[in-house]
């Protein structure tokens, strides 16, 4: 009933689609759940979240990007990251990223 692309499974897709947004919910969950007393996040979850944004962006949806991008530049702006910190992150996770996805 539906057309398929030769060689690909039906099913793959829905899989890809849960793991990315399972991975994409976490990474909200680490950036919004904190202490009531406080202003930001710790900064190991920030860089958790961006990890996990990248891994998905790499591996899954390149779509996400969408959200990482914004986020990215808004959490240098309110000083939650510096710029040597974001970059590491991203570089780590996006290699490490890559080697996962091959």
């Amino acid at each position: 009933m539906f057309a398929t692309i030769p060689g690909e499974s039906c099913s793959s897709r829905p899989t890809k689609d849960l793991s990315s947004h399972s991975l994409v919910n976490l990474s909200t969950y680490l950036l919004v759940d904190r202490a009531p007393n406080s202003t930001k996040p710790s900064p190991k979850r920030v860089t958790w979240a961006l990890s996990l944004l990248t891994f998905t962006v790499v591996v899954f949806r390149a779509e996400v990007l969408l959200l990482l991008a914004p986020l990215a530049f808004q959490l240098l702006y309110n000083k939650w990251i510096s710029l040597l910190s974001l970059a590491k992150v991203g570089l780590l996770s996006g290699f490490f990223s890559l080697g996962e996805g091959i």
